[in-house]
Parts: structure tokens; C-alpha cells; sequence
């Protein structure tokens, strides 16, 4: 079995059960050279189950693999933020959460926003025609609000039955205050929580410019 399908990413990812601090090891694959050190040690990342929590564990260490390191385990068996937190470390080798939620949001966008005859821009534009300074603004709303709402965006998919990156069509419809949204999808405390997160963000005017790119 390839280690893609057995481990659902090239990422060596290891849980020790709680032994240590760094339950979590996750180390790049065995051909990402660039990260292996003259001494033989491979960069890595050791995390608790919350990196990002005030009295969580979350740090860039050197190691070598093996079952010292603990049980090699599946993506999905890696609590969210520690995937979070991989993505941050190593994004060229983790699974493309992010560019499914970024391709979706850009979808969104592009759908429920209007040029100045009042026609959607989708009908027109493609993410090709967004300029590089927007798209690049979008990708990083993007990745923050992942980044600060990784277990809610989680139980959102959850909740909904659908995939994460679904969540990314709410955050567009909610930041920019249209008539659907996080807030009306039955979630109660969760729809709530997230609604306040997407605002934070604030609203967003796409618009066509005079080189035909499109612009926040």
C-alpha cells in the first residue's frame, strides 16, 4: 500500500499517547532533502493536541523517525489544529485543505458580486482575472481565519455533512453581509461563533478595473 493511501499524506506524522508534552511528531517526507540537517536530523514539529492554546505545546524541533517517536499515524487521526499547524510548517507537502477552502471562497466571491451593469462577475471573470494583490489578500484571510477557527470550521463540516472548504462560501456571504451565512444554518452557538469570527474580517467590494483584472 503507498504511504499516501495507508497515511492519507506524504507528512510522517507520529502520536506517542500522551507520553510527553509533544504528543505529536510530524516530520516531511523521506525525499524532501532540503530538510534534513548535516547531522542526519530531520526538521520537524512537535505539538499537543491544541498548539495554539495559551497552555498548549507547539514548536519547530529536529528529529529522527522511528517508533521512538510513537505510533505512525493517518492524517485524520491528527487533531485539527495539529494539522493546522503542519500546513503552517511544511504547506508543500500537506493535504491542499487550504486551496479547496481558498477555491471556494473565490467561487463565492466571484458569484455574489456584480460589475457595473449589475451582472455577476462570475458570469464573466474567472479566478484568473483577479489581480495578484487581491487574490493574495484572499489567500491570506483565508489561512488566518483557518488558523483561528480550525475546531470550529471542523465541527462545522461536521454538522453540515459536507466538506470543510464549504465553510469558505460562508465566510465570503458573512464578512461581506449578505442575506445567508454562517449565522442562519441552524448551528446555534457554532453558526454564532463563527458569524462573529467572519466579521471580524470585515466587508469586501470586488471591482473590475480599467486592465480588466478585478480588485478589492
Amino acid at each position: 500500500m503507498k504511504t499516501l493511501d495507508r497515511y492519507q499524506t506524504v507528512l510522517r506524522c507520529y502520536d506517542n499517547g500522551g507520553k510527553t508534552a509533544d504528543r505529536y511528531t510530524i516530520l516531511p517526507p523521506r525525499y524532501a532533502a532540503q530538510h534534513r540537517e548535516r547531522s542526519g536530523l530531520w526538521e520537524a514539529i512537535g505539538a499537543s493536541a491544541y498548539p495554539f492554546a495559551p497552555q498548549g505545546f507547539g514548536q519547530h524541533t529536529s528529529a529522527t523517525p522511528g517508533p521512538h517517536l510513537g505510533k505512525r499515524v493517518a492524517w485524520s487521526d491528527l487533531p485539527v489544529d495539529v494539522q493546522t499547524f503542519a500546513r503552517f510548517s511544511f504547506p508543500e507537502y500537506a493535504p491542499p485543505d487550504l486551496a479547496r477552502f481558498l477555491d471556494a471562497y473565490v467561487a463565492c466571491a466571484l458569484w455574489s458580486s456584480t460589475d457595473e451593469s449589475a451582472e455577476p462577475l462570475d458570469d464573466t471573470y474567472g479566478p484568473e482575472s483577479i489581480a495578484p494583490e487581491t487574490l493574495a489578500q484572499m489567500s491570506e484571510d483565508c489561512l488566518d481565519f483557518l488558523k483561528m477557527n480550525a475546531a470550529d470550521v471542523d465541527a462545522y463540516a461536521k454538522a453540515r455533512k459536507c466538506d470543510a472548504s464549504m465553510a469558505a462560501h460562508d465566510f465570503w456571504l458573512t464578512r461581506c453581509g449578505h442575506g445567508a451565512g454562517f449565522w442562519d444554518r441552524g448551528l446555534d452557538a457554532l453558526g454564532d461563533r463563527l458569524t462573529v469570527a467572519a466579521k471580524v474580517y470585515g466587508a469586501v467590494d470586488l471591482y473590475v478595473g480599467d486592465d480588466g483584472r478585478i480588485y478589492a
